[in-house]
């Protein structure tokens, strides 16, 4: 698999990607990386599992935590813990189930950040049962640079992903229940493209219908191939599951997403 360019499509993969979809490498054991209106970072422990860390230009703060084979069920209430201090500040949680890893989506006050900063473990407690742990070495220096990449965002202005017209309407956007790099994979990515080295960014939007699933998938920007841009909505289509858009009265209401991948031959 490619590094980073499958783990998620929020955390956009690299070559030949835009300027403002840029990777930053590895920063004190965490890979940055700039999306679509933010920046994160994501580390891959063997025994712990994954966590991505992401900060957009607005301030929200999502931490993702998954692993394969873990059971994240339905009973008991979901807290988020630093070196054993329970966030006791604005906070939500959604759980991610694919089909063999499973896992949740926090969503912080930015403040949690500090805690980050200085603390050695996250643990994820079900009921007031830690049900996973992930390490935060390296995170100091790492989130420090995460903010030197929201600057550069900043300074750059918006991408061609965030200067859409907000609908006024909407009270909430359709928002990714999975981790969207997880709708691709090399098994989406066409032989024939791969072993002729045809390689590509597909910038696609997605309709969401109101039960959360992707009805239909519009390509904004071809990559020059077009059985690479058929496969990458094919895909989409297929793996994505979203919380739908809501009214400003919260019902679930048709929205849209939209996102690029970048296809890249493996090495």
């Amino acid at each position: 698999m490619l590094r980073f360019a499958f783990l998620s499509a929020v955390i956009v993969a690299f070559s030949a990607a835009p300027a403002q979809a840029r990777d930053y490498g590895n920063i004190g054991g965490w890979d940055l990386a700039s999306f679509q209106d933010g920046c994160g970072l994501y580390s891959n422990q063997p025994v712990n599992g994954e966590i991505i860390i992401l900060k957009r230009l607005d301030g929200a703060l999502h931490i993702q935590v998954s692993k394969d084979g873990w059971n994240v069920g339905d009973d008991g209430e979901i807290s988020f813990t630093v070196d054993g201090k329970v966030w006791g500040g604005d906070f939500a949680a959604t759980k991610i189930v694919e089909a063999s890893r499973q896992g949740y989506v926090g969503a912080f006050a930015p403040s949690f950040t500090s805690l980050l900063r200085e603390g050695s473990q996250l643990a994820v407690q079900r009921g007031g049962v830690t049900i996973g742990r992930f390490s935060l070495n390296g995170s100091a220096i790492a989130l420090n640079r995460l903010e030197n990449c929201l600057s550069d965002l900043r300074r750059d202005g918006p991408s061609d992903l965030t200067d859409a017209v907000p609908t006024p309407t909407l009270a909430r956007a359709a928002t990714p229940l999975t981790a969207t790099g997880r709708w691709f994979d090399l098994n989406d990515y066409p032989r024939a493209a791969q072993k002729e080295g045809r390689a590509g960014t597909v910038v696609f939007t997605l309709t969401v219908g109101p039960d959360g699933r992707a009805t239909d998938c519009k390509v904004d920007q071809s990559s020059g191939h077009s059985d690479i841009d058929t496969s990458t909505c094919k895909a989409a289509i297929k793996k994505a599951k979203f919380n739908p858009a809501l009214d400003p009265n919260g019902k679930k209401i048709e929205g849209s997403y939209r996102n690029r991948v970048t296809w890249s031959v493996p090495k």
